[in-house]
């Protein structure tokens, strides 16, 4: 007995049809993706991604549907254009929009993210540039307790503040960090203890951002399905550019599920760096938040029962009369894992019922210093100094005030106030 399977093969081609009928659909694979598209009356819109979708963005490219697939004359112009031919759903692969060593001058829009298949991802990817290369330490500390991992060698004093080092032999081979302070004789590095100390002739590089987003970036509405959906930025510099419209920060996410790993994001005009503003989740991992305009401003603001947490990142302020740190206010909550804070008149606020929580993971404290108030907290609200580890969770330290605390470390195992 035989038995026939009748198997529908859709078509990948590159051309659009050129008289298409209203309803009819049309699978696009220029190279990098293949989504399918229905034809609406006007244009051809996105409705199901097959596999892994790969795009690139450059200011050579140009915005149209046959573009996109590498860099150079063959990208697509505009990130813009790049997350808005995004199908809403992509069957067993993952998005990633690969953008060019170039400055993107635009303000962007992120609504409806795709629905990815359980265990992929969604990421919005920069480049980093070698600033020197192939240095060579004398030497260094693992990190433990109130003292920061760092490196030993011969420094100019600020010369590699908020930059990146990428270790690149021994123990912390392929270990990517913030560079905290620049001494004469350290690179103090943000984050969590090093896998081993830098030994001496230990080599690594010094890095910086080579692409750059001259704009804001508003995410809205975009909740990821699955644990690994979440949409990340990768390695981008981001600046408020005062020029473009008023935004409500140089990154803003309202009820949405976004994530920035190693992206330097700078407010020199807006309300916060980052801000995260009702039913909304923003973490940044090992970035660089910057805080540089002259009037109020925040680096990061959680409010309306929203969440932020800061992860191995380093928060500088440049006005210790206007600047907050880290602003959790009207029933949100925050989180401080191994972090440093400095700069500002306050290094976190705490205020309208919400709660602070400055943990480590590991031996490492988080190190608020150089405020003018460590940590403020008022109208019903809490800050818990909390550690899984037998050291401290926080270090307050060359602060001017600390709300009735005295300036030295937190209590030992966990503290807390509530005011």
């Amino acid at each position: 007995m035989s038995v026939l399977i009748s198997t529908r093969v859709l078509p990948s081609l590159q051309d659009f049809p050129v008289n298409p009928y209203i309803g009819q659909t049309f699978v696009h694979n220029p190279g990098g993706r293949s989504i399918q598209y229905e034809w609406d009356g006007t244009n051809w819109q996105p409705t199901l991604g097959y596999g892994d979708i790969t795009t690139y963005v450059d200011p050579a490219g140009t915005d149209d549907l046959d573009h996109g697939f590498a860099i150079g004359a063959d990208a697509f112009l505009t990130i813009q254009f790049a997350w808005d031919m995004l199908p809403p759903i992509v069957r067993g692969g993952s998005i990633d929009i690969n953008l060019s060593d170039d400055v993107f001058t635009e303000n962007l829009t992120i609504t409806q993210q795709p629905v990815l298949s359980q265990g992929e991802h969604l990421y919005i990817n920069g480049a980093a540039m070698t600033v020197d290369a192939a240095l060579v330490a004398t030497g260094g500390v693992q990190g433990a307790g109130a003292v920061p991992p760092n490196v030993l060698g011969v420094f100019v004093v600020g010369v590699y503040d908020n930059l990146l080092i990428r270790f690149t032999s021994g123990a912390n081979n392929g270990e990517i960090r913030v560079i905290g302070q620049t001494t004469i004789t350290n690179l103090y590095l943000v984050g969590a203890a090093l896998p081993a100390a830098p030994v001496n002739l230990d080599t690594y590089d010094i890095l910086s951002w080579s692409t750059t987003i001259d704009g804001y970036i508003h995410v809205r509405g975009c909740y990821h399905n699955n644990d690994a959906g979440q949409m990340n930025f990768v390695s981008i510099a981001i600046t408020y550019n005062v020029s473009l419209p008023a935004a409500y920060g140089t990154v803003y996410a309202n009820q949405s599920s976004v994530g920035f790993a190693y992206c330097d994001i700078v407010n020199n005009g807006s309300t916060a760096a980052v801000h995260s503003d009702v039913n909304n989740y923003l973490n940044c991992w090992r970035c660089v938040i910057r805080i540089t305009g002259a009037a109020w401003q925040a680096g990061a603001w959680a409010e309306w029962r929203s969440q932020i947490d800061l992860l191995q990142c380093r928060v500088v302020g440049t006005d210790v009369v206007n600047h907050i740190g880290f602003l959790v206010q009207m029933h949100s909550g925050g989180a401080l894992d191994n972090c440093e804070v400095t700069g500002c008149i306050h290094g976190a606020q705490i205020e309208t019922n919400s709660v602070l929580n400055t943990f480590s993971l590991t031996t490492i404290t988080s190190f608020i210093h150089g405020n003018g108030r460590g940590v403020q907290v008022v109208n019903h609200s809490m800050a818990c100094f909390t550690v899984v580890s037998v050291t401290y969770g926080v270090l307050l330290d060359g602060n001017a005030d600390i709300n009735t605390v005295a300036d030295t470390s937190a209590e030992a195992a966990s503290f807390s106030w509530l005011n």
